[in-house]
């Protein structure tokens, strides 16, 4: 699962082959996908995994396009959402998905901001 959560993200951040403008996915996609889940109720471990893995691909493009309002989320998951997750997720079959969330956000509110992730394709990439 967390593969297919990994590949979704970067298609949110992914750009077609010569620069142009992905048709279907794009930062503002990623957006909208956060908000809807947020406005659900969690559920147990895969609500955990997916935002971990969402917000590690696509977090450095949500700050720098919507930069506080992306903080303000940030925060929200991390003072509501992941209690909320806790609540209906059994600790001992979770396999620490809940922990890595609150490790990434603490670490991103403390450092306020998100590394790029590893892998990326650069632009001129389609070029050479």
């Amino acid at each position: 699962m967390t593969g297919y959560a990994r590949l979704f993200s970067a298609c949110f951040i992914s750009q077609a082959a010569g620069g142009g403008s992905n048709a279907s996915l794009g930062i503002d996609q990623a957006w909208m996908w956060l908000s809807r889940v947020l406005n659900l109720r969690p559920c147990p471990t895969i609500t955990a995994i997916m935002l971990t893995h969402i917000l590690t691909v696509c977090g450095r493009d949500l700050t720098s396009v919507y930069g506080r309002q992306a903080w303000k989320l940030i925060a929200f998951v991390h003072s509501q959402f992941l209690p909320a997750i806790r609540s209906v997720t059994d600790e001992n079959k979770d396999g620490g998905a809940c922990e890595k969330l609150a490790l990434f956000i603490d670490d991103a509110v403390n450092r306020q901001q998100i590394e790029p992730v590893d892998g990326r394709i650069s632009q001129t990439f389609w070029y050479t």
